[in-house]
């Protein structure tokens, strides 16, 4: 997890009294998005998204973004995902992430067109319809039928919050995790 956050002045009120403190933030800014589809009519970069996150695994926010949407289906679809551009003010890299897709990636590029606001909510919200929210590829966990310990599932959370130092720190963030079947973690983000 990316642990970018700034103290800021805060006025604590509480009873009858205030008080001037210290608390942090998790820093928030934004992200864009680009695609390049070399396989499609016009390969030169396109901005697809623009999402505000708090910055650090922004390419694998990025694939995933692309993933859920459709866009790739695997791996093997992606040929190149960097930053690009200047560096943000402060950092050591940009705040634009532009994936580069192999030649027999088809796209459609007119669905593109619309341009995605992309939020740091479930996914869920901005939706139009039930149906939208049905990822086109993607397939049913239910088909893979697997039970596990209830004392196990239990114990994730707690696991998980064990990685999410910023989350400690400043109260403000989510995150997810990929556990194994003994609930051991493989991945937070």
């Amino acid at each position: 997890m990316s642990d970018r956050s700034e103290a800021i002045e805060i006025t604590r009120i509480s009873d009858q009294r205030s008080a001037s403190q210290s608390d942090d933030v998790a820093v928030e800014e934004p992200l864009e998005i680009q695609l390049v589809a070399p396989g499609a009519d016009n390969a030169a970069a396109r901005s697809i998204s623009v999402t505000m996150r708090t910055p650090g695994h922004d390419i694998d926010l990025a694939l995933g973004f692309l993933y859920t949407e459709s866009i790739i289906h695997s791996r093997a679809d992606i040929a190149n995902a960097q930053h690009t551009g200047p560096a943000a003010e402060g950092r050591s890299h940009s705040n634009v992430v532009r994936v580069e897709l192999n030649p027999d990636v088809v796209v459609d590029l007119e669905r593109l067109q619309r341009h995605f606001y992309t939020t740091s909510s479930c996914g869920v919200c901005g939706k139009a319809s039930i149906d939208a929210i049905r990822v086109a590829g993607s397939g049913s966990l239910a088909d893979k039928a697997a039970t596990y310990d209830r004392n196990l599932v239990l114990e994730l959370p707690d696991k998980l919050l064990e990685q999410q130092r910023l989350f400690s720190k400043t109260g403000g963030l989510h995150a997810a995790a990929v556990f194994d079947e003994r609930g051991e973690i493989l991945l937070v983000r």
